[in-house]
């Protein structure tokens, strides 16, 4: 697809394309790869056929035909699928980007709508020293480390798009372990994480990027353990 916008703007401001390395960019014949490797013809006699600059439209033309006629039916499969779960009707109403994220979730993990979706299990309490630094500890994260994060804690890589879509809340639980050396530990299937009372922040960051980097596995069966950790590691 990027191969054929490419072609499909060359000679426009700012295209590394114009007449004169035009044939640099296009094979000898009117031919294209397949997404089987093959080669395909795009049109009769489609070899002796050169893409010049004079036929480029022509060129580009067919070739997205023949790009998209290879997928047309693996693309209607899909279609089809999709309108088990949604109008097919309905569909127009949105561009790619918007159906992506109420299916898929928010690409971004946000903060403060994470935390707005959380609750916390006695006697851990919102205003808690070591979860306020938790939230401090997240916003500081790469976008990549906010979501080893979440995929540590719910085994999921998104948020839910609505906060009605949440099936069960983010958990902070009491941690049986409360020293700045001890691992969080995760229950995924829970969307929970037992976080000890870390004193320092760069304890805390320090070990739950360890577990998020290191523990990817679902669930507490293959977490992390508090072994051979201590202040001093």
């Amino acid at each position: 697809a990027g191969q054929i916008e490419a072609l499909a703007k060359a000679g426009a401001p700012g295209s590394d394309i114009t007449e004169e390395t035009y044939e640099d960019f296009v094979p000898d014949a009117f031919v294209a790869a397949g997404y089987d490797g093959k080669e395909v013809e795009l049109k009769e006699n489609a070899r002796d056929l050169k893409p010049t600059w004079a036929n480029r439209s022509e060129y580009v033309q067919l070739l997205r035909e023949t790009k998209l006629n290879e997928v047309r039916a693996q693309s209607q499969a899909i279609r089809k699928g999709l309108g088990t779960i949604v109008p097919i009707q309905l569909l127009p109403l949105f561009t790619w980007q918007e159906l992506e994220m109420m299916v898929c979730g928010k690409r971004e993990i946000d903060v403060d709508y994470l935390k707005a979706n959380t609750r916390y299990r006695a006697p851990v309490r919102e205003d808690d020293p070591h979860v306020k630094m938790l939230w401090e500890v997240l916003r500081e994260f790469s976008s990549e480390e906010r979501r080893l994060f979440l995929r540590f804690v719910w085994g999921q890589s998104r948020l839910p798009y609505n906060p009605a879509d949440f099936k069960q809340k983010f958990e902070i639980l009491p941690s049986r372990d409360n020293n700045n050396g001890a691992l969080p530990v995760s229950h995924t299937c829970f969307f929970s994480v037992e976080l000890p009372r870390y004193t320092e922040k760069n304890a805390m960051r320090e070990k739950i990027l360890y577990a998020i980097t290191n523990c990817q596995s679902i669930d507490t069966d293959h977490a992390a353990q508090n072994i051979d950790w201590d202040d001093e590691s």
